[in-house]
């Protein structure tokens, strides 16, 4: 298990790296934008994302979605990405 910080929110969870922060986060009762349900294209559900070794690169759906929502350096899609240690995340909408 990995812990996902959510400052924000103050909670740390123990999120499964099997499954993406997207329903880790879904699992803990916290909320994550999305109108297309987790399939990568609507965008919603970006939050930046920091560890400390950094992250796999986005597939190319996550770059085209990223790049068509005006995402910033550090933004993922929670949707797109499963987390292999700690991390924190954060977003604009909680």
């Amino acid at each position: 298990m990995t812990k996902v910080n959510c400052p924000q929110l103050n909670r740390v969870i123990d999120a499964d790296p099997d499954k993406t922060l997207m329903k880790n986060l879904l699992q803990n009762n916290i909320p994550v934008a999305s109108s297309c349900g987790g399939d990568g294209i609507c965008g919603k559900c970006k939050m930046m994302v920091i560890t400390t070794t950094g992250l796999e690169p986005p597939d190319e759906l996550e770059k085209k979605t990223l790049a068509k929502n005006n995402a910033e350096t550090g933004e993922r899609l929670s949707c797109q990405i499963k987390l292999t240690e700690n991390a924190l995340v954060e977003t604009t909408y909680w």
